[in-house]
């Protein structure tokens, strides 16, 4: 076969033809930061590419879930820590009721114990983002109501 000079220019114009693709392939992928631009370009990476981004934001949910755990928990027990607190104050008030002190004192007793009830009340029905944190699964309903009586079915 006879090599002719039309079929040496066509090979080195298709081979300049394919070397400047490929440069604008990767300067494309040099500015943008980007392996592909379309999916034709690497179909098994974009599936992997795609696959990455779902375990990227799979892994930033759970963090977000963990950190919202984290400040529930510290929300449940800061309220704990102030129903320990009312129910050691109502201790002490009755106690001091017991030891028989006057009827003026057993009045600001009673005043106090009636105010301690509506703390509790206030603690029981405490909330974080919009949800109860005493009520169970039923985290929109009270677990007290106003009079101390549960609002919320306990079977």
């Amino acid at each position: 076969m006879r090599v002719t000079n039309i079929m040496m220019i066509n090979n080195m114009k298709y081979n300049v033809n394919n070397n400047m693709s490929r440069l604008e392939r990767l300067q494309y992928e040099t500015s943008q930061g980007k392996k592909f631009r379309y999916p034709s370009d690497d179909p098994i990476g974009v599936s992997r590419s795609l696959k990455f981004y779902t375990d990227i934001a799979k892994g930033e949910q759970h963090l977000k879930n963990a950190n919202d755990a984290v400040s529930w928990m510290n929300t449940t027990e800061a309220a704990l820590n102030e129903l320990n607190a009312v129910v050691l104050r109502a201790h002490e008030l009755t106690v001091q009721a017991a030891n028989g002190p006057n009827l003026e004192e057993l009045d600001k007793i009673q005043t106090e114990i009636i105010e301690l009830k509506e703390s509790m009340i206030q603690i029981a029905n405490s909330t974080y983002s919009g949800r109860r944190l005493f009520s169970g699964f039923q985290t929109d309903r009270d677990l007290i109501d106003k009079d101390g009586n549960y609002n919320i079915n306990l079977e």
